[in-house]
């Protein structure tokens, strides 16, 4: 996955977008499907605090966050472990990424994600967008493209 098309500056606001969100949420249901899973929560659209959607599914006995950051198609993974819901997020792999795929949505790779975040991450943003950065001080890219920002 090329980094560089994602962290843009509408990717960092987020967008609600619901016609991408009904296509997000029939993937996570399909993905669970072919899983054996369940929905194990409401979905959270973006708002004050965070910029994606979310929802707490159960695949195969474990919880975990299914994000969408709906301003790019980007889906992303976090763990419900005891991290808070709006960030810093503990990111981990997409289950069942194909039903995602074939929903023309992109799958986040969770090392990419991982990875620090560092000044070219942000050099497209805008100054407002920057001045977020330095104030919330996130350490990641994921942590960048699925914020918190106010």
């Amino acid at each position: 996955m090329q980094l560089r098309q994602w962290v843009t500056p509408e990717a960092v606001t987020g967008a609600i977008d619901d016609d991408m969100a009904r296509a997000w949420l029939s993937a996570v249901h399909a993905s669970l499907r072919s899983l054996g899973g369940a929905i194990a929560g409401p979905v959270r659209p973006p708002g004050p605090g965070w910029n994606y959607y979310r929802v707490r599914v159960e695949p195969k006995g474990q919880v975990v966050r299914i994000l969408l950051n709906a301003a790019v198609g980007l889906v992303a993974a976090s763990s419900d472990d005891g991290v808070p819901e709006n960030g810093p997020l503990e990111f981990g792999e997409v289950p069942a990424p194909g039903s995602y795929r074939q929903a023309g949505l992109a799958v986040a790779d969770a090392d990419v994600l991982r990875a620090p975040l560092r000044p070219e991450h942000v050099e497209r943003l805008s100054d407002l967008q920057r001045a977020d950065v330095r104030y919330h001080q996130p350490e990641s890219v994921g942590d960048l493209l699925f914020n918190w920002f106010d």
